[in-house]
């Protein structure tokens, strides 16, 4: 997701996005960084990308 890219340093590792109902979408994604941001940063980035209705945020730690 470019969004979350988007974010310092940041690269998705990986990302599962399915619907659920009609109207309903889930997003578990796992997000690494040498700098990780608040899980805030991360949640405002992907929801603001897409209609999430539940969002699951992973965030590692990358080596430098």
């Amino acid at each position: 997701m470019i969004a979350l890219e988007g974010v310092s340093e940041t690269k998705v590792e990986d990302i599962h996005l399915w619907r659920v109902g009609p109207q309903q979408v889930v997003c578990v994604v796992s997000v690494s960084s040498t700098q990780p941001r608040s899980l805030e940063e991360y949640k405002a980035a992907a929801l603001g990308a897409a209609p999430i209705d539940h969002l699951t945020v992973e965030i590692c730690q990358r080596a430098k």
